[in-house]
């Protein structure tokens, strides 16, 4: 064999960071299922006080970013990320709201509307998606068998 051949080749900047982003990530997820296994009440209220935390931080930047450069910009928050983290804050309070949790409706409003000026429109009808399989797939479910 060649002792001048490159096995691993040139790894930049943004390979490692996809690289420690998808560690960071399996890591979290070994974590998470640990502590949900051991503490699942306190889990719960640390992961739902979590997206309380997120979904204020991330509504206040993409509408200060609205607000500086106005539809669709990149300023601070680009659209599309904001969509997609929009369709999961809208998942969990609409889970929220459906068991009975009264502020989680505005959090759905607000995630909506930004999402509406954001002009991300496969995110907003993914966000639409998720508030009807919400609404209509409990309500078939809720009676006592």
């Amino acid at each position: 064999m060649d002792a001048d051949v490159v096995l691993v080749g040139h790894i930049g900047q943004q390979g490692a960071q996809n690289v420690f982003v998808y560690i960071g990530f399996a890591e979290m997820l070994v974590i998470g299922a640990t502590a949900g296994r051991w503490a699942p009440e306190h889990s719960f209220r640390v992961v739902n006080w979590g997206f309380r935390v997120a979904a204020i931080v991330g509504c206040s930047l993409y509408a200060l970013s609205f607000l500086i450069a106005g539809h669709g910009n990149r300023v601070i928050v680009s659209p599309r990320p904001f969509g997609l983290f929009g369709v999961l804050v809208v998942a969990w309070f609409m889970a929220a709201h459906m068991s009975g949790d009264r502020l989680a409706k505005l959090f759905v409003i607000a995630v909506v509307v930004l999402t509406l000026v954001s002009l991300s429109r496969s995110a907003l009808a993914a966000q639409f998606a998720v508030i009807v399989v919400a609404w209509f797939g409990t309500s078939s479910n809720s009676e006592p068998s």
